[in-house]
């Protein structure tokens, strides 16, 4: 079962993307950059991040330059969620494979971590 790191500031989304992912991955959900970062600090093995762009305490592209300190997870796959429609992937870090535009569907994102998962599974 893969472990998804979900980082989230909006509470009733939080929850909703939580339950829907946990149906077939454990779920470690946090509201804040700062949040995933102790997380990530405490060697939590995770698979991948499923990361809103806006929150409160930093940019979530701020978890994303992070993540290059620690050699286990500078390649971990990341999905990102934005209200902005008009950045793609290939405006983001190399080990971001998705970028969904919010609101996001539960089988979008379902389907979404599922081909992540299973793309850095081949690698």
């Amino acid at each position: 079962m893969a472990t998804i790191l979900l980082v989230e500031d909006d509470l009733p989304l939080l929850e909703l993307y939580e339950s829907a992912l946990a149906t077939s991955h454990q779920v470690l959900a946090v509201d804040s950059v700062q949040s995933a970062l102790a997380l990530l600090e405490k060697g939590e093995v995770v698979d991948l991040i499923v990361l809103d762009l806006n929150l409160p305490d930093a940019p979530g592209t701020v978890l994303i330059e992070e993540m290059a300190s620690f050699p286990e997870y500078a390649h971990l796959p990341v999905v990102v969620m934005t209200g902005f429609k008009h950045l793609g992937a290939q405006q983001m870090a190399e080990n971001v494979v998705e970028v969904l535009t919010k609101p996001v569907t539960i089988s979008s994102l379902q389907r979404i971590v599922r081909a992540a998962l299973h793309e850095s599974s081949e690698r």
